[in-house]
């Protein structure tokens, strides 16, 4: 190993420091002679190595608590507390020592003036040294369930070894580090994030660079590649690229042309390579080899500077490092190659290695670190939050992921000592506190070996289609490992692939080059024009690993075409002939499957045709990622099964993923039984547009979990109440349909039981990044589904004044609220119908039924607000025409030109939006202009008859006739033509509505409120009319007054409002649901429904109770109500209403109409 003079000066006065210990111990009677006799020596080496002057170092001094005996602290060392004794060569004096140790280390910590300068704490007696690995005072991080065990002897959260060099240069290391900052994600984002100067100009420098690709080199190769997993993972990035680009040309210095795909691109690129190189900077402090420190690079020469950064893309490790597949060939390795020809890049690039200078490696190699994702909050701060949120993209708050890995140990599952997978495991947030807490009882033992390290590797594991996911989690490891990393050979099971497809069979032979055919293979689907075939006798992943290392050799000799074409063909058929005699090495007969027939030769003309495959992009300089790429996406297929599956997966519809990735996922929703659905019996399927978290819930349950394992997801909140769409997610058990079952006869055939929920949809966890409505569903496998389902809901604490910390559950819990209770069907004759919530604290809910009146959605323009929302100037004093004045705010849509002119009154209406209706009482905020006849209401006026029958509306709609005839057409398969006869209709505009009474109910309400709408005058159109309703709004059409007064009441009880809430959507409450609920039909002979009528009617707006009255005696008015619907649908008497969530105080927007001021019961 060549010289360096920091490693020589660090070795030499640690081999000083060894020596005058050995010295010492050899004849000191006490400690106090040992403190005082080496600290000397300590001081003098600190100074040469660090140029500390020692105003940091403290001699014994009384440390203690409020209250606490006066204890005295032997010495610090910058943020090292030591503690010196005479002997510790037994246990019981080891275990005095340490908790000696451990005493001061709190008591420090616990002093206001002291509390963050202190790291770690050491013990040595000269002969050995205890060094702290399981740090229990330092509870910032730590969460109830994987918090050091409170009953661990002091002696086993310390490492013991010998007194030699290699120790002693582990402390002065320690000690040195206290000048440097901590590694932390705060940290890491102010050195290397957006606001600095480091990210700003290497971003810029590297957008640059990646903007000279052209179609074909390696650079566009790998873009491609990362663009295919991308286009899964936000959605096609086309459809999106106008409004997103410049949120990120805003952001970073990108040239005006660049596209939103090559954005983000560069910004992964920055962000992978920062993670690699404080995994680099980890290794080379753990191994002693500061010449292989990126930090150390920038100082030299522009040869040996590009040699080390393609040493590092190549994947080499400081020193005898092995972890195997930390830096794999990558989709990010591009820059590496011009790095040597872009003067402007490198000058960056060695600004980037210097900055880590200012980082305390040493205490995450050597101290009691606390494994974490410390690189998320640097990749949230690189992307801007508006682009995350557009593409929904949303990591999980560690708190939240910590809460369910809780809620998943009291539903029994083994979460602490079983095989853990996250199938969309991200940068790790899920997997890294069971790697700590694992990692931390592996420490206690006395000796550790690789295959030791290597078991708890294997024993959690992740899965994620995203390239740079799967980068900062590999990295985030490696800092949980520490120095535990040097004994490899170590493989991190973090893969990257699609946890959802995995390569398969061909169904018959495919024929390729000429007429030339290939015997039945694999195959493997890339951003390549042609899928990669792939032999059958790969059979599990050892067999995996061999053909990749295989590949890898051979196709090193392959020569690239630009440089000679004979001497490229040449090198490729003497590779070929390398790679048989390989393959016919590691292979045999004894590898093919035999129920097949396939010969070893059929399996060596598909590893030919692959290996060709690989050598012509090698050929073309395109290669370089292949064979891992190969190896990462069958480790789904032999990864074996596993005790818990754990995770957040994408939330993203299916309807928006790549034609070609929802194609070849149609057959997997099909083997689950959930590609088609009847609405109601009877009706036609339809395919649902299921969320692909559902896909991944169910890939979990059938493919990487045991028989009686555990599956716990965060999902969204519809999976459990949607309705008709989740219904067959809800069987509980993955079979084909009937339908399907002969095209699928060998298909998925497994039960699972839901065993507990948590519903985290009122605390929108999270905001502001996104806002959603998640649970955290728990099933266990090969078990038959039984209710109820134990369940809790969370709510804020609105009387707690703690400021949550976010980073742990421990400190967050007190900010909220748990309502403990049980999920059931709400249909007790359909196990299939959405899950009711019912509180554990109070009586049971009352009976769902099927509701006598049906509901349905208001009208919709499609895009049209901005024309057709109108606000109304004047009437004509013969009302035949009125002036109004569209507004193009109430849209998105910026082609819609503002128009004011005269237009018909008969075209007109006041309208009722989601936001005006409050308990009993609505006020229309908005006019909309319906081209419809109004004597047949249903007919829309094509542009000839309204330009004869309604000039003047013609006319005025005319300015914006493009954007009617280019309006979004509804999502069912109606046969609309917007650029025909139909393009002025409005959806959803029907008989019922133009109905003398409506009853209507909010669609966007924690508890739905309902109220009748009937006409009135209206003062802007000077007629008596009817308002009209808008989409956001349920309505119902009833006969008569007294019906819509009844329905009303019935709707706004306590018992039908706590049934609707335990089962909806707050944000989307459907008319499917309203259905549920158990009103029977009026009868004006009924006594009961009378009464309800008549009280009804005296707190309606109109009736006879003012709105003092109606405040003075609302509970009386509530309670009255109440036992009176009790009676109409007979049930128990002694209802108790659930609690309610206690509401903050908010901001009235006094612009809008308020329909809260009248607060009727409930409400």
């Amino acid at each position: 190993m060549p010289s360096h003079p920091a490693r020589d000066t660090l070795n030499m006065l640690a081999e000083s420091l060894y020596d005058k210990f050995s010295e010492i111990s050899a004849w000191a009677s006490n400690e106090q002679e040992i403190r005082e006799e080496i600290h000397g020596h300590i001081q003098q080496a600190l100074k040469d190595l660090y140029g500390m002057d020692f105003k940091a170092s403290r001699a014994e001094k009384n440390t203690s608590l409020k209250g606490a005996p006066s204890r005295r602290l032997d010495r610090s060392y910058g943020g090292v507390i030591v503690e010196w004794e005479k002997d510790i060569s037994t246990p019981r004096h080891k275990e005095h020592a340490a908790n000696q140790a451990l005493e001061y280390l709190e008591n420090e910590r616990r002093n206001a003036s002291t509390r963050d300068d202190y790291f770690t704490a050491v013990v040595s007696d000269g002969s050995q040294w205890g060094f702290l690995i399981v740090d229990s005072t330092d509870d910032e991080h730590q969460d109830t369930l994987f918090a050091p065990q409170v009953d661990l002897p002091a002696i086993q959260r310390f490492r013991w070894v010998e007194n030699s060099p290699s120790a002693c240069r582990q402390f002065l290391e320690l000690v040195g580090s206290h000048q440097k900052t901590p590694i932390t994600d705060k940290s890491l984002t102010a050195l290397f994030g957006p606001g600095s100067t480091i990210a700003k100009r290497n971003i810029a420098a590297l957008a640059k660079a990646a903007g000279t690709r052209v179609d074909g080199d390696r650079t566009t190769t790998l873009y491609q590649e990362w663009r295919r997993a991308l286009d899964i993972i936000y959605g096609n990035l086309d459809s999106r690229e106008s409004d997103l680009a410049d949120i990120v040309k805003a952001a970073y210095q990108f040239p005006t042309a660049s596209l939103l795909g090559e954005q983000l691109f560069v910004l992964h690129t920055y962000f992978a390579l920062v993670g690699r190189l404080i995994a680099t900077e980890l290794l080379a402090v753990s191994a002693n080899c500061p010449e292989e420190a990126p930090s150390t690079w920038g100082a030299l020469d522009d040869d040996a500077f590009i040699a080390k950064l393609q040493s590092l893309e190549n994947g080499q490790l400081p020193g005898d490092i092995q972890v195997i597949n930390l830096f794999e060939a990558d989709l990010f390795s591009w820059w590496a190659e011009g790095a040597a020809d872009n003067n402007s890049l490198r000058t960056e690039l060695r600004e980037l290695v210097s900055g880590l200078n200012k980082l305390a490696f040493p205490r995450t190699a050597f101290g009691p670190g606390k494994a974490g994702d410390v690189l998320r909050e640097l990749y949230q701060s690189l992307i801007p939050r508006q682009l995350r949120k557009s593409l929904g993209e949303f990591l999980t708050p560690h708190w939240l992921a910590q809460a369910s890995l809780q809620d998943l140990v009291e539903a029994g599952a083994p979460i602490k000592s079983g095989r853990v997978l996250d199938p969309t495991c991200g940068t790790g947030t899920f997997l890294l506190p069971i790697i700590s807490q694992r990692l931390r009882e592996l420490k206690t033992q006395e000796t550790i070996t690789a295959e030791d390290i290597q078991a708890v590797l294997d024993s959690v594991a992740g899965i994620d289609l995203n390239p740079v996911a799967v980068t900062a989690c590999r990295v985030n490891i490696v800092l949980a490992l520490g120095d535990l990393s040097l004994n490899g050979p170590l493989s991190l099971p973090i893969w990257r692939a699609d946890s959802i497809i995995v390569p398969e069979l061909t169904k018959n032979q495919t024929a390729i080059s000429g007429n030339e055919a290939l015997p039945q293979h694999n195959l493997l689907n890339t951003s390549l024009d042609e899928p990669f075939t792939i032999p059958l006798s790969v059979k599990n992943s050892h067999k995996v690993a061999e053909l990749r290392d295989i590949i890898e050799s051979c196709i090193s000799d392959v020569k690239l075409l630009e440089e000679d074409v004979e001497e490229s063909n040449q090198s490729v058929n003497s590779a070929l002939e390398r790679f048989v005699e390989e393959y016919e090495y590691h292979f045999s007969e004894s590898d093919m499957p035999i129920d097949l027939d396939y010969s070893f030769e059929d399996d060596i003309t598909v590893a030919k045709n692959l290996f060709k495959q690989i050598a012509v992009l090698a050929q073309q300089g395109r290669n370089g990622v292949w064979a891992r790429l190969i190896e990462n996406a069958y480790a789904p297929v032999f990864a074996g099964k596993f005790d818990v599956v754990v995770g957040n997966p994408p939330w993203i519809s299916w309807k928006n993923l790549p034609a070609s990735w929802r194609n070849q996922t149609e057959d997997i929703w099909r083997r689950c039984g959930m590609w088609e659905v009847a609405r109601q019996p009877g009706e036609n399927y339809s395919t649902p547009n299921g969320d692909i978290a559902t896909l991944v819930y169910a890939i979990s349950v059938s493919r990487y979990a045991k028989p009686g394992g555990y599956v716990g997801l965060l999902v969204p909140r519809a999976l459990a109440i949607a309705d008709p769409g989740s219904k067959l997610f809800r069987q509980f058990h993955l079979a084909p349909s009937p339908r399907d079952m002969e095209l699928y006869p060998t298909s998925f055939d497994v039960a699972f039981n839901p065993v507990s929920i948590s519903d985290w949809s009122a605390i929108d966890p999270f905001k502001p990044d996104a806002s959603t409505t998640p649970i955290f569903l728990i099933s266990k496998t090969a078990e038959a589904a039984s209710f109820p389902i134990e369940g809790k809901k969370w709510s804020r604490n609105t009387k707690s004044v703690i400021k949550a910390d976010k980073s742990n559950w421990k400190s967050y819990r007190p900010s909220l609220v748990e309502t403990a209770g049980k999920f059931m069907p709400v249909s007790q004759t359909d196990p299939t119908s959405a899950l009711s919530f019912h509180n554990a604290s109070t009586a049971a809910l009352i009976n769902s039924g099927t509701n006598a009146y049906t509901f349905g959605k208001g009208l919709d323009t499609r895009g049209a607000n901005g024309v057709l929302f109108v606000e109304v100037r004047r009437h004509k004093t013969d009302l035949s025409l009125v002036r109004v004045e569209n507004e193009p705010s109430r849209g998105r849509n910026n082609l819609v030109q503002k128009q004011s002119s005269f237009i018909e009154n008969d075209l007109v209406y006041p309208l009722a939006l989601g936001r005006d209706l409050g308990a009993w009482h609505v006020s229309p905020s908005a006019h909309v202009v319906i081209p419809h006849d109004p004597e047949e209401i249903t007919h829309a006026f094509t542009r000839r008859e309204l330009s004869r029958k309604y000039k003047k509306t013609y006319k005025w709609l005319s300015s914006n006739d493009e954007v009617m005839g280019n309006r979004n057409p509804p999502s069912k398969a109606w046969d609309l033509s917007l650029e025909g006869k139909d393009r002025y209709r409005v959806q959803g505009v029907s008989k019922h509505m133009m109905q003398e009474f409506l009853v209507g109910v909010r669609e966007i309400a924690e508890r739905p409120s309902a109220a009748l709408i009937e006409a009135t005058y209206n003062e802007e159109l000077g007629r008596v009319i009817k308002p009209l309703v808008d989409h956001k709004l349920n309505f119902c059409a009833v006969g008569s007054r007294e019906e819509g007064l009844y329905l009303v009441a019935m709707h706004n009880s306590t018992p039908m409002q706590d049934l609707l809430v335990s089962f909806i959507s707050s944000t989307s409450v459907s008319p499917k649901s309203l259905n549920r609920l158990p009103i029977p039909l009026y009868d004006s002979s009924n006594q009961h429904m009378s009464d309800l009528v008549a009280l009804s009617d005296a707190i309606n707006p109109n009736g006879h109770l003012s709105r003092d009255e109606v405040q003075e005696n609302l509970a009386s008015l509530q309670r009255e109500m109440d036992e009176i619907v009790l009676k109409i649908i007979d049930e128990f008497e002694g209802y108790e209403p659930q609690p309610t969530a206690e509401k903050r105080s908010k901001k009235i927007d006094r612009r809008k109409p308020n329909t809260e001021d009248f607060n009727a019961p409930l409400f």
